[in-house]
């Protein structure tokens, strides 16, 4: 039976193996990102990779996605890496080392599914990243627009006080998508909007729309 995309992740970090399909990936992504720049020269918009833990353990990490970057001619600002609040809560010392050096770099920087885990936020208002991810979770309990959803309305202030963009995942609804526009959500994503599409169809997608 083959594996499901969660299994599959968890295999990998189990053997150390998501190193290097770490690295598969940002070559895929830049690759994609010099395809649209044929069509669109003036593209700019960013695109998110996932970190795992035991990617940040890789001391050649940075190096190795700068490295990345330049053979591809794709400029460090267009990626942003995303590390979930469990990993942050793991390793904060690990954490904060490589998210200084990806910033050195030029790299954006998210903290993803943001409000499940127990990080300290002294310490995420001292790191130098550029996002706040609300945990799908959460939006999920979005029914109505006139409703209160505390923890959403406290993460999109929070961000907005420590000069973070604050984007939510999981957006299913048109009720999700207006309560959060209300709100001042700066970015909202999820299958309201778009489902997982093949690379051509997204490839079009983006040039169009650009």
């Amino acid at each position: 039976e083959p594996l499901n995309l969660l299994d599959f992740i968890g295999v990998a970090e189990s053997t150390g193996v998501i190193i290097d399909v770490g690295y598969f990936v940002l070559e895929q992504v830049c690759e994609m990102l010099k395809l649209i720049r044929q069509r669109v020269p003036d593209f700019h918009k960013k695109i998110s990779v996932n970190l795992s833990i035991r990617q940040l353990a890789d001391t050649k990490l940075v190096d190795t996605f700068e490295a990345i970057c330049k053979k591809h001619n794709v400029p460090t600002h267009q990626i942003i890496f995303e590390v979930t609040e469990s990993v942050m809560a793991e390793n904060i010392n690990l954490l904060t080392s490589v998210i200084h050096a990806l910033k050195t770099a030029g790299f954006g920087v998210a903290i993803d599914d943001f409000g499940t885990g127990q990080s300290n936020l002294s310490y995420i208002s001292q790191l130098p990243i550029d996002e706040l991810k609300i945990d799908k979770s959460f939006i999920d309990k979005i029914n109505t627009e006139k409703g209160e959803y505390p923890i959403v309305d406290t993460v999109i202030s929070m961000a907005k006080a420590m000069k973070l963009k604050v984007v939510a995942e999981g957006v299913e609804t048109i009720t999700q998508a207006n309560y959060l526009r209300s709100k001042s959500c700066d970015l909202i994503q999820g299958y309201y909007f778009y489902k997982p599409m093949p690379h051509d169809e997204w490839l079009k997608l983006v040039t169009d729309d650009s």
